[in-house]
C-alpha cells in the first residue's frame, strides 16, 4: 500500500511539472485508475516519445487529457508499435501526428486486436493502402468502429442501395452515421423524388436541412 501511495504521489508531481492544475490532475486520475500504479519513468517515456514524433506541448496536454491511458502503455510493447502501424498509412509528414491530436484514443488501440482487422476489412472492400491512409488519418474516429457490427452492417446497407466503395473514399464520415433508419429514410426520400446526389450530399446535413435542401415535404412517410 505504501508503494502505491509513493507511485501516486510521483505521477501527481509529474503532471504538475507538465503544466496540469490540481483539478485537471484529479480528473485524469478518475478517468484512468491505472495512473496510480504507473511509475514516473513509464509516464515520462511515453510523454517524451509523443513529443519526439512532433506533438507540441500544448497539443500534448490536450492529447493526454483526452486519453490519459496513453501514459500507462508500455512504450515498446504497444505505443511505438501502434504509431508505426499508423505511419504506414501516411503519405505526408505530420499526418499521423495530426490524427493523434484529433482523436487521441487511436494511440491506445491494439494493433493485433483493432488495427489489423480494420485494415483487412477495408482491403476486402478493395480499398487501397493509399485510399485507406486518406480515410483513416483524416477521419481517425473510424478506427474506434467495430468491424464485427457497425462497419459490416453499414457496408451491407451501402451495397443494398447501390452505392460503391468510391463513395466511401470520398466521404468516409459515412461510417459515423450509425442510425440505419436515418440512412434508409434519406435514401427512400431521394429515390421516390428521383433525386441523385453523392453520399456526402446525402449525409452531411441534419434532417431538417436535408428536407429543406431538396425541397421535400416534412410529412413524408
Amino acid at each position: 500500500m505504501e508503494r502505491m501511495t509513493d507511485q501516486k504521489h510521483s505521477i501527481v508531481e509529474f503532471f504538475k511539472e507538465k503544466g496540469f492544475d490540481d483539478e485537471s490532475i484529479n480528473r485524469l486520475m478518475r478517468r484512468c485508475n491505472r495512473l496510480e500504479s504507473t511509475g514516473r519513468g513509464r509516464a515520462t517515456e511515453s510523454w517524451d516519445y509523443l513529443g519526439s514524433i512532433g506533438i507540441q506541448k500544448r497539443r500534448l496536454l490536450y492529447v493526454v487529457s483526452k486519453c490519459p491511458k496513453i501514459l500507462t502503455m508500455g512504450l515498446n510493447q504497444k505505443l511505438v508499435t501502434t504509431v508505426r502501424c499508423l505511419a504506414t498509412l501516411g503519405s505526408k509528414p505530420g499526418e499521423v501526428t495530426s490524427a493523434i491530436t484529433k482523436f487521441p484514443h487511436i494511440v491506445s488501440c491494439s494493433v493485433e486486436e483493432k488495427l489489423c482487422p480494420l485494415l483487412a476489412f477495408f482491403h476486402m472492400l478493395g480499398i487501397s493502402d493509399k485510399q485507406l491512409g486518406k480515410m483513416l488519418l483524416l477521419n481517425p474516429r473510424l478506427i474506434s468502429c467495430s468491424v464485427e457490427t457497425k462497419l459490416t452492417q453499414i457496408t451491407d446497407f451501402l451495397a443494398s442501395i447501390g452505392l460503391n466503395k468510391e463513395g466511401l473514399i470520398v466521404y468516409p464520415e459515412f461510417f459515423r452515421h450509425g442510425e440505419k433508419k436515418s440512412l434508409e429514410f434519406r435514401h427512400k426520400l431521394l429515390k421516390q423524388k428521383n433525386v441523385h446526389c453523392s453520399l456526402s450530399e446525402m449525409l452531411s446535413c441534419n434532417r431538417k436541412m436535408f428536407i429543406a435542401k431538396y425541397g421535400l415535404a416534412a410529412g413524408f412517410s
